[in-house]
């Protein structure tokens, strides 16, 4: 019983990775968008809310932390 209860779980666990996997290619191929760095937000990026606002008068779409250095990127369609 052990061992079937760990196959079962296993086998949801793949199974929730492909739905989530195919969810996240229909989103990207829905609208692309590309990144770019920004080039008025100054020090480190830890809200993206204070990151997509410096983007958008940048007259970008938004934008968000990322990356080791914790950058503010900004968000355009591609």
């Amino acid at each position: 019983m052990d061992r079937s209860m760990r196959l079962f779980s296993a086998a949801l666990i793949l199974a929730i990775l492909v739905v989530a996997t195919e969810i996240g290619q229909i989103a990207v191929e829905a609208g692309r968008t590309c990144q770019s760095p920004s080039h008025k937000f100054s020090g480190m990026c830890f809200f993206s809310g204070n990151c997509a606002k410096i983007c958008k008068q940048e007259g970008f779409l938004g934008g968000d932390c990322g990356g080791f250095r914790r950058r503010c990127f900004c968000n355009k369609e591609c």
